[in-house]
């Protein structure tokens, strides 16, 4: 699902990374996430909008997907307090805030380079923020949500590893 609302498409792709990262392992999460990154690299329409191709790596938004492999990486680092924390809910909440975290991070630091120094615009860093990442939290925030009952609805309902792979 894609929806424009600026010069970001509104998607699901943030809640389909939650629930790869909590209920798969870190070594399945990046294999799927980086076959995702090549299927859409090689030509295969697979980016929002149906976008694809190599081209796509100077598109102000693609560091909102490649960055969704050190969000996994922070996803795996915040779920091995698992032990420590002992609130399954809360650790799950905390993995995909820091997931989220890291993802605007890389997606707006790669959407400033490009606009600002690749494509000679003079975009300021406080609208830049306003354009990118402050109308998508309350939606990012609902998929953080969806993503843990999801997780739970699943795991209740077949077990914990009905997602490995045998």
């Amino acid at each position: 699902m894609t929806l424009q609302t600026g010069l970001v498409k509104f998607t699901l792709q943030l809640l389909v990374i939650f629930i790869i990262g909590l209920t798969l392992s870190l070594k399945e999460g990046l294999i799927v996430v980086c076959l995702y990154i090549v299927m859409g690299l090689i030509g295969i329409p697979v980016f929002s909008g149906f976008g694809g191709g190599f081209a796509y790596v100077f598109a102000p938004t693609f560091g909102f997907v490649y960055g969704f492999i050190p969000g996994l990486i922070a996803m795996w680092a915040i779920k091995k307090l698992d032990n420590k924390i002992h609130t399954k809910y809360l650790v799950d909440a905390l993995a995909c805030v820091a997931c989220l975290l890291v993802v605007y991070a890389f997606g707006f630091s790669h959407g400033y380079l490009i606009l600002n120094s690749m494509k000679g615009l003079d975009y300021s860093f406080s609208y830049l923020l306003s354009i990118f990442i402050v109308p998508y939290i309350p939606f990012d925030l609902l998929k953080i949500g969806v993503a843990i009952v999801c997780k739970s609805c699943v795991y209740s309902y077949y077990g914990k590893r009905i997602f490995r792979v045998r």
